[in-house]
């Protein structure tokens, strides 16, 4: 909300960083009733501008959805099937990829993370494992495990560091 990017404002100052991410079930809603159908580009020029242009903004990608079974039931006795809506949301996740791949392109303090490479085979296809191990890496069809998330912290930290995220 508005209301949210302008205390945000009032706490970063130049050389910070900001990390983002869009949640497709509550703001993808929510700022498509507000900013109308082609949010996503309004919504980063959005950021940008209340950020200024001295703030790195990194947007995280959308964790890829899992393509089998054998995960976490996020309550006891209740199953977390892949769900109807599942194309529908990979279609969204994929139009959000894009659209901020290409604008953290033309942002020099613009940065996009895509870790998906990381827990894809080859052909797109995600397991239910962290790669190479029998310890699960989802807890449901796209979040992932806490085990999930330190396997992931090395390449994390390492991308920042790359890409001088953390140094002034």
């Amino acid at each position: 909300s508005i209301n949210t990017l302008n205390a945000l404002k009032t706490l970063v100052r130049r050389g910070d960083f900001v990390v983002m991410s869009i949640y497709i079930e509550t703001t993808f809603r929510k700022m498509k009733n507000y900013k109308g159908e082609n949010f996503w580009y309004t919504y980063y020029d959005d950021m940008r501008r209340t950020l200024g242009p001295d703030v790195k903004i990194v947007w995280v990608g959308y964790t890829p959805i899992l393509n089998a079974m054998g995960i976490y039931a996020p309550m006891p006795g209740q199953k977390s099937p892949i769900y109807d809506n599942k194309k529908y949301n990979v279609n969204l996740r994929k139009e959000f990829n894009t659209v901020f791949k290409r604008k953290t392109t033309n942002d020099t303090n613009g940065f996009f993370l895509d870790f998906s490479n990381l827990l894809e085979d080859g052909n797109g296809n995600v397991g239910a494992y962290i790669p190479g191990t029998d310890t699960l890496l989802y807890y449901d069809t796209y979040h992932l495990t806490k085990r999930g998330a330190y396997f992931l912290w090395p390449f994390v930290c390492e991308w920042l560091d790359t890409n001088n995220i953390t140094k002034n």
